[in-house]
């Protein structure tokens, strides 16, 4: 239950309780039946006692509130008509002199009571607080149904008055927290279309609620549109630093650095229970094994150091690999076993490190390297078939050292520029 707000239920023997709407025109139904509240003031006496979320609000507010601080001589007595005349509107069940059950009358004025479901701006309320724990897919649920309920501006043409203004402005920022929550659920749920046509209109309405760009970005992102995704983050970027002077929170840049790279972290994740596919029947493979398209096995030392250098990459900067093999025609020549497994490795893997604020054009080849007294293999020319050592021992670079060329900057997507034949180096371990 949330704090302040009293909850309460019709006395026994009574009707159905009327259903009284706010958020939007306010409006009444009994029986999922409209009813005619009358006239605006009497609907305004409504309002207000729904504003007051159920405590007791006294004669002397009701009138200052409903007058604007103006009241005629005889406010009181009017306003004691307009509640006689809702009561017999929103109670049409009850007897003649009975006490009333959900307009009462308690000292010093009145109050509603009504179930918290019996009023939508209650009843999105307890939704949006609700504290209890509940799995996400009914979580989404919940807060689906709790904003399908708006129907428009809160308290509808009464919004602009001075007592309802406050109300109207907290339940505008429960919606705007009840959209994040939905967005944030609905996007790792396979609810990236909705959440994409949803929020640009949230984005528009406050520009400076970064969260709502966070997961717009996010669903576009996940929606293939990553150029969209970006220029709803910059749109915000442009925007903070014109008006407020200020930067993105840590959320918004490490996003957009993410979608600049790609991550496979923004990949949406897998929320429910995934059906495995039935297997294949083992016995049809084995009838017919697929030589020509499997995959050799025997390398899985050999892989299993190029998969673990891979992993480190990003971790430990740039790795530089050597791999050595026999030459492809001595493969061919090499016995194959039935089972599709490769004679043991002739070749080797060495790997070296090369820091990200060192890195330097490695020699090329043909190139002396003065800090390893070796040279690395020429390419071979076309047409050139003398045979060459496929000893790494013959040629690599000590393991365990990194080269840079002195002057020369080199990236892993320019390699140009033309080359010494022998290099002054200097190298480091």
């Amino acid at each position: 239950m949330v704090m302040g707000v009293r909850d309460a239920t019709p006395a026994e023997g009574a009707g159905p309780p009327p259903r009284i709407s706010v958020l939007g025109p306010v409006s009444c139904e009994i029986d999922y039946e409209p009813v005619d509240l009358g006239p605006g003031r009497q609907r305004a006496v409504l309002a207000r006692l729904v504003a007051g979320q159920g405590r007791v609000v006294s004669t002397d507010r009701l009138i200052d509130d409903l007058w604007n601080g103006e009241p005629p001589p005889k406010a009181l007595a009017g306003l004691q008509v307009q509640v006689s005349n809702l009561r017999r509107v929103i109670e049409p069940w009850r007897l003649p002199r009975a006490p009333a059950t959900v307009l009462v009358s308690e000292q010093p004025g009145y109050a509603l009571r009504l179930p918290r479901a019996a009023v939508d701006a209650w009843a999105f309320e307890s939704v949006v607080a609700a504290a209890e724990p509940v799995e996400p897919v009914r979580r989404l649920d919940d807060l689906d149904a709790a904003l399908r309920l708006w129907r428009g501006e809160p308290y509808g043409v009464f919004s602009g008055e001075t007592w309802a203004q406050p109300e109207v402005a907290r339940l505008q920022d429960l919606r705007r927290s009840a959209v994040e929550q939905w967005a944030a659920l609905a996007v790792d749920h396979g609810q990236a279309p909705q959440v994409a046509q949803m929020l640009p209109a949230e984005c528009e309405d406050q520009p400076t609620r970064e969260e709502f760009f966070r997961l717009l970005a996010l669903a576009q992102y996940r929606l293939g549109r990553q150029a969209d995704a970006l220029g709803t983050l910059r749109r915000l970027r442009s925007f903070l630093a014109d008006e407020l002077g200020v930067d993105p929170a840590p959320a918004i840049r490490r996003l957009e650095h993410d979608i600049l790279h790609q991550s496979p972290s923004l990949d949406s994740p897998v929320t429910g229970p995934v059906t495995a596919h039935p297997p294949s029947p083992p016995a049809a493979n084995a009838a017919h094994p697929a030589t020509g398209d499997r995959e050799p096995a025997g390398r899985e030392d050999e892989l299993a150091t190029l998969s673990a250098h891979a992993e480190t990459v990003i971790g430990s900067g740039l790795r530089v690999v050597w791999v050595s093999a026999r030459p492809v025609a001595a493969r061919a020549r090499s016995p194959r076993r039935s089972s599709g497994v490769w004679p043991p490795a002739a070749g080797s893997v060495r790997a070296g490190t090369v820091p990200r604020s060192t890195a330097r054009r490695p020699a090329g080849p043909g190139e002396r390297c003065c800090s390893s007294s070796a040279f690395l293999p020429p390419r071979r020319a076309p047409g050139d078939s003398t045979p060459r050592s496929t000893s790494p021992d013959s040629w690599r670079m000590p393991a365990g050292r990194t080269h840079r060329h002195r002057g020369r900057s080199w990236s892993s997507t320019t390699r140009t520029g033309p080359t010494a034949r022998h290099c002054r180096c200097s190298d480091s371990s």
